[in-house]
């Protein structure tokens, strides 16, 4: 027997959505990329964070070989690199001590949508984020190795060949500071004005021409845009106000679920810009409808509830159970 938990979409969108519009650069995964330059304000100290908003067309086999925004480089090694690949996994690398660190998740991120990515370093730990919400942390002890002679770049590896991401990025942002994630959940669907404390570098993408990415904290940081055209500026993340999604099914257990009738428990997450209620949701076993019901609850903005399925199932007759 066998009981199989499947999440179906990770953001579901309900009705009257409204979005804001900017927008973002389309990397091809090939040679594309914006280079900003190896100035020492990227160095990574002891509190650092890099926010982005990503859209990958694919991911690249491995977890290491889709760069985000990098400054990483050899012999000896040196700086960071935030990237992504291998079916949806975030991974970070800092040098410590001329040695890598390396932080990873599990694949949970999904092609053709926006996800809001974030590493965040604090005193000797390194954490992800994924929509915010926290997926990885690693201790360290050490220093950062800094990479003076390596140039920072988004789309792609500062000083390794080929490791290039191919997709969306916008809203690059980067702190000298270790944002909390109430911080990272109560802004990253907002623009900011280029000001904030902390904020050492903020690419919003929001051009839409040309080939410099400005910088609306430091215009001396700027970004040069290579091997790209006009038609790589492409329509950037839209944030709506009403979006809502599963991430986990809570219960039943492998166990009851084969012993006796049970209700589905989920826990919802509002992603939007406004409280929700009165949100669909459907109950799917061995790719059969069986429920469809209404969240009459409601969720504060970046709020969660676990919600019970009024429908009772009774699948003590089934060899294998696959819910989504």
């Amino acid at each position: 027997m066998k009981l199989i938990l499947q999440i179906l979409c990770c953001s579901i969108f309900i009705l009257n959505v409204a979005y804001t519009q900017n927008f973002a650069l389309q990397f091809d995964g090939e040679e594309d990329e914006v280079r900003i330059g190896n100035n020492s304000i990227f160095e990574i100290q002891n509190q650092f964070t890099i926010e982005a908003w990503i859209n990958a067309s694919e991911w690249r086999q491995e977890s290491w070989q889709g760069s985000i925004v990098c400054k990483d480089g050899p012999d000896p090694v040196s700086g960071f690199a935030f990237r992504c690949g291998k079916n949806g996994t975030l991974s970070f690398v800092m040098s410590v001590n001329n040695t890598w660190r390396e932080l990873a998740t599990g694949p949970i991120m999904d092609v053709g949508v926006w996800n809001h990515v974030a590493i965040v370093v604090d005193n000797g730990t390194m954490a992800l984020f994924v929509n915010g919400e926290e997926e990885a942390t690693l201790e360290y002890n050490g220093q950062p190795s800094g990479s003076a002679f390596v140039n920072l770049k988004i789309g792609a590896s500062g000083g390794f060949e080929g490791r290039v991401f191919n997709g969306a990025i916008d809203e690059v942002r980067i702190w000298n500071t270790a944002r909390t994630m109430e911080e990272l959940n109560a802004f990253k669907n907002e623009s900011l004005a280029g000001n904030e404390t902390g904020l050492i570098s903020y690419f919003n993408f929001n051009e839409g021409t040309g080939d410099i990415l400005g910088n609306k904290t430091n215009t001396n940081l700027s970004g040069t845009l290579l091997n790209m055209t006009e038609e790589d500026w492409v329509g950037g993340t839209s944030i709506s106000s009403t979006d809502a999604g599963v991430t986990n099914i809570t219960n039943p257990d492998m166990v009851s679920v084969f012993q006796r009738p049970v209700r589905v428990g989920v826990e919802v997450k509002n992603f939007g810009s406004e409280p929700l209620t009165n949100i669909p949701i459907s109950l799917t076993v061995n790719e059969e409808l069986l429920a469809s019901e209404i969240i009459t609850a409601i969720i504060p903005i970046d709020g969660k509830m676990t919600y019970f399925f009024e429908t009772i199932l009774d699948l003590r007759d089934n060899e294998n159970i696959a819910l989504k």
